[in-house]
């Protein structure tokens, strides 16, 4: 067995709650400032979060099941849903969660009321925080489970968001700013040593493919991994404050932008939605150190006309993770914003909602010079590339294999789904990644693409990120996405590119397409030829985190070739 461990040494892990964890942190006192609301720049600090979210516990579960509220008794290891945008009470509901000893399930801000019907029923969920500018959707999930009016808003905690949202006066649902004032829970909830392996966070899978399955994350898996990422922080790189344009429902955002700050005392930003001006507004208002991002954000940033208008004179690094980060792109980026005598850092790392989330990472001076890599292992982490049959590849630069993953981080399993989380863990705690890694010698690993999603073409496996990577660089094209394309029984590689400079000219963009299926030739191995074709579109359909939705362009390409028929067939066998 070829098992590769960390460079970095390992850490302890304490075993308790993670509110403890974090409130009890010696790196932030009870006056740092800890969130910022990105608008109004209104501040808070490690004392009020934590005043602020006893109050909720204490509402939660003393108060909730009264007369006053007439909502369901909570006990501890319930489940409460936060249905919410980005703000700056969010922190307060997570929290106020945990205090309590109860389980968090984040639920989509853009989700549909049946997507969050699933989500309520397989968390098991028993109430739900929602802002008043997601009511109307909550009511309409309720109505789907054909819950009674007065039932349904026993469920609901409503808080005000600042938006003009006009409710129906018939709405009697709980108030948050009623239930939170009534009292103060004296002391958090305990989960020290084996109970630290109790469910803290339940956070759902992209469902990029298939159903979306909820994730186990635990108390012990949290602590883990904020342990493991301040761990190797280098002091010279100090992060002083950090700006959060990613989805919080997400756990990419929940722990990097929520838990970190507390724990480590240092000063988050939060913005309610991502908009370019407003973020690098931000970056010089609060001197922002580190922003955590996507690679769509990242694209945004190389083509920003209006850069000139800020000074961003603060910002050391940006963190992009939650997709892969072309070479291509993170080159061009470091580039463009290392002007003036600085540097800026454009890193990336990897991980997984099933890894909580972060298991590789680099320093930031490391982003160039590797670039497209996703990172070495995190501390206390193991890891082994397999091939298709389990069996471990030998150690060399020329092995790619899945990722299997052991350590702390690694998720308790998905709820209610023995069998996919058989499918996931090894007996001996190995979580299988699905992804299709390589390793080099100084341990950077890069991730080639996910196992389903490797186009096969006569027997060769064609990587789609890899192509992607590649055509992101031709001075044409702002995005790419590549999927196979069934044609005569052979699965053929067809991009899907977004132009720099958009055009309606249907000739144009044909012309374009020859063009790029033809530059990338010389580029790339016969096999990884775009024997399927280029098509221009206007944008890649992506997760919020930035995952390429490939279903949705397997789907339009498997259309696309019915609809043209034996044309395509014979020029893409010519090709």
């Amino acid at each position: 067995m070829v098992i590769y461990t960390s460079a970095w040494p390992s850490v302890p892990i304490i075993e308790e709650s993670i509110f403890s964890h974090v409130f009890n942190s010696k790196l932030c006192s009870p006056g740092q400032v800890v969130y910022i609301d990105g608008p109004t720049g209104q501040r808070f600090t490690q004392a009020n979060v934590k005043h602020s979210a006893l109050s909720l516990a204490h509402g939660l579960r003393n108060e909730l099941h009264t007369p006053n509220f007439c909502g369901p008794l909570l006990s501890r290891g319930d489940t409460v849903m936060v249905f919410s945008q980005n703000n700056v009470l969010y922190p307060t509901l997570m929290w106020g969660i945990f205090a309590a000893g109860l389980r968090a399930t984040l639920a989509s801000s853009i989700a549909s009321p049946n997507e969050v019907k699933e989500q309520w029923i397989d968390s098991g969920s028993k109430v739900m925080i929602v802002s008043s500018s997601l009511v109307h959707t909550a009511w309409r999930m309720f109505k789907l489970l054909n819950f009674e009016p007065e039932d349904a808003f026993n469920r609901m905690i409503v808080y005000s968001d600042g938006e003009n949202v006009q409710l129906p006066k018939d709405f009697k649902f709980t108030r948050y700013e009623d239930l939170s004032t009534r009292g103060l829970l004296s002391k958090e909830e305990s989960f020290d040593g084996k109970l630290s392996n109790e469910t803290a966070l339940l956070c759902y899978s992209s469902g990029t493919s298939g159903k979306p399955k909820g994730v186990g994350t635990t108390h012990r898996n949290l602590v883990a991994q904020l342990s493991m990422l301040r761990s190797i922080e280098a002091p010279e790189m100090r992060v002083q404050s950090i700006i959060c344009p990613v989805p919080l429902y997400h756990v990419y955002g929940a722990v990097n932008c929520l838990m970190m700050p507390i724990y480590q005392g240092i000063e988050s930003v939060l913005m309610p939605k991502f908009e370019m001006a407003e973020f690098l507004r931000c970056i010089d208002a609060y001197q922002v150190t580190h922003a955590w991002v996507v690679p769509p954000i990242c694209m945004g940033l190389l083509g920003y006309p209006l850069l000139k208008n800020y000074k961003l004179t603060s910002l050391k690094t940006l963190i992009s993770s939650a997709a892969p980060l072309p070479a291509g792109v993170q080159q061009m980026l470091h580039k463009k914003y290392s002007t003036g005598g600085r540097t800026v850092y454009i890193t990336q790392g990897y991980g997984m909602t099933e890894l909580s989330p972060a298991a590789l990472a680099m320093m930031p001076w490391e982003g160039f010079e590797s670039a497209g890599a996703a990172g070495r292992l995190l501390p206390n982490l193991e890891a082994r590339l397999v091939d298709d049959d389990g069996n471990d590849l030998p150690e060399s630069e020329e092995s790619v294999g899945e990722l299997w993953i052991r350590g702390p981080t690694v998720m308790k399993g998905y709820l209610n789904n023995p069998s996919a989380t058989k499918d996931a863990i090894t007996e001996d705690g190995w979580l299988k990644t699905g992804d299709i890694a390589k390793r080099d010698k100084k341990g950077f690993f890069r991730i080639v693409d996910r196992k389903k999603e490797l186009i096969k073409y006569n027997g060769f496996q064609v990587p789609p990120a890899e192509l992607e990577g590649i055509l992101i660089t031709h001075p044409n094209v702002a995005d790419a996405g590549v999927v196979g394309v069934e044609v005569n029984g052979v699965e053929l590689p067809r991009a899907y590119i977004v132009l720099r400079k958009p055009t309606k000219d249907v000739a144009a963009q044909h012309l374009i397409a020859k063009e790029v299926q033809e530059w990338i030739k010389p580029r790339v191995g016969k096999p990884k030829h775009l024997r399927g074709g280029v098509v221009v579109i206007a944008e890649i359909p992506k997760s919020p985190p930035g995952k390429i939705l490939r279903r949705v362009l397997r789907e339009r390409a498997a259309k696309e070739v019915l609809e043209a028929g034996e044309k395509l067939r014979a020029i893409s066998t010519r090709l």
